[in-house]
């Protein structure tokens, strides 16, 4: 976990650390937080980027909720 929560955060936090760790770094786990995604393509490109599960179920329940909403909301016209 890198604090400050933004892209300079984080690439401030990759750049700090030797190039030999970089070289190694095989995936980064994140949130869909497109700075985080910039930061991680910037300076570790060959890095997979994959999103946490708990930022998956967190979006998709998001979808149903306000899915559900408008399905409600329709037939109560």
């Amino acid at each position: 976990m890198v604090e400050g929560g933004s892209e300079k955060a984080f690439a401030q936090w990759l750049a700090e650390r030797p190039q030999s760790f970089c070289e190694k770094v095989e995936a980064v786990a994140m949130d869909a937080f497109a700075g985080y995604k910039k930061a991680a393509a910037r300076q570790v490109p060959h890095a997979v980027e994959i999103l946490d599960p708990f930022h998956i179920v967190k979006r998709g329940c998001l979808i149903v909720c306000v899915w559900d909403h408008l399905i409600e909301r329709k037939r109560s016209w």
